[in-house]
């Protein structure tokens, strides 16, 4: 088993432009708004809550990257109040338009950048904090920003082993270096190991799907990738000449095979 200093070392994150990444969430915030496939018997993460965690009224949730609030639009149904942060305006936007015209009143939202926010915000005040498939949790430091943001249960979801073509091909033709880089759920396990913990674990297949018109989709996933590294002027053609290749009557077609890992563990 790896070290902690090792781990801090391997799991690290390199930001280059964060605007363009924060730009690229906002283009599909509308994406991520509360839908009736996220309930507690259909959705694996939602049904793993379920089983580790009786959730009641007296209970205080944080929900680190929170996108335009599903996931605590539902929870709040069980439980007195949630908060969601996240670095998107436009998330936070539909998040607040949704649980108004719902009339959700135990739901709020924080524009957050996790990676940089001061976490003694959040430090110890909440009975669960978790992070469902998010880029806000994606490193050492926000992971342990988000383990101590709670005082008794953590659950965090991420996609691993995961095969994205049209994304995958973008970050080859841009040489991103980073694709070498391991799954970083051995490091997250590990890291919970050495704090003391003793994480569960349920592995569910899923398959993703979304359609984006061209201009659409070279914002989504340039945003994304400018957010990793430094992308020039012959690099971003070429991607926008690789998206209009793989285009059907100007939509681009995504589909994401993964394994929905989600860990939970007491504090």
């Amino acid at each position: 088993m790896l070290g902690i200093d090792t781990i801090k070392e391997l799991w690290g994150r390199e930001v280059e432009d964060v605007e363009a990444e924060i730009a690229s969430w906002d283009s599909v915030a509308s994406e991520y708004l509360l839908e009736e496939k996220n309930n507690f018997t259909q959705d694996p993460f939602l049904k793993f809550m379920d089983e580790k965690v009786r959730l009641c009224k007296d209970m205080q949730i944080l929900d680190v990257g929170c996108g335009a609030g599903a996931y605590s639009c539902r929870i709040a149904e069980r439980t007195g109040s949630v908060t969601g942060v996240d670095f998107s305006s436009r998330m936070i936007e539909e998040g607040e338009n949704y649980v108004r015209k719902n009339h959700i009143k135990n739901v709020k939202f924080l524009k957050r950048n996790w990676h940089t926010c001061d976490g003694e915000e959040f430090r110890g005040k909440y009975d669960i904090a978790f992070a469902h498939t998010t880029p806000a949790v994606i490193d050492y430091e926000s992971f342990k920003k988000m383990n101590d943001a709670s005082n008794r249960y953590c659950f965090i979801s991420k996609p691993t082993r995961r095969r994205d073509p049209i994304f995958d091909e973008i970050r080859k033709i841009a040489g991103d270096s980073s694709m070498k880089r391991r799954d970083d759920m051995p490091l997250l396990f590990d890291a919970l190991w050495l704090w003391g913990y003793h994480p569960e674990l349920r592995y569910d297949p899923v398959t993703w799907k979304a359609e984006r018109t061209v201009k659409e989709a070279e914002q989504w996933y340039l945003g994304r990738l400018k957010g990793m590294m430094q992308v020039d002027a012959s690099v971003e053609k070429q991607i926008k000449e690789y998206l209009r290749s793989v285009s059907v009557n100007n939509v681009v077609c995504e589909t994401i095979e993964t394994t929905l890992t989600s860990v939970f563990w007491p504090v």
